[in-house]
This record gives structure tokens, sequence and C-alpha cells, in this order.
């Protein structure tokens, strides 16, 4: 869990930098839409079990 914190954290810090540095569009990719097509043991998939909580910053 403490993993995965420090991912959420890190992440969320690219994306502050990111959006204060005035980009117009962002565009992130390897976000699956159901848990089977997973490509690997640090995926996301984001399907309709997915707490979307995580993902709202």
């Amino acid at each position: 869990m403490a993993r995965i914190a420090r991912l959420r954290e890190r992440l969320s810090a690219l994306y502050r930098r990111w959006a204060v540095g005035g980009a117009g569009l962002l565009i992130t990719g390897n976000v699956m839409v159901h848990a089977e097509a997973l490509t690997g043991s640090a995926g996301v998939a984001l399907d309709g079990a997915a707490p979307l909580e995580p993902f709202t910053e």
C-alpha cells in the first residue's frame, strides 16, 4: 500500500507541474477499461468496479 501511495503522489506532482506549465492538452496512455486487458502488473484499469476517487485530483 505504501508503494501505491508514493506512486500516486509522484503522479499527482507530475500532473500539477504540467498544469502549472500551461499545457493545452495532456494525453496519457495505457489505461485499460477492463481489468482483463491489463498488460502488466503495474497496469491501471478503470472499469465499472474501479474506485474512481484516487483518479479525481
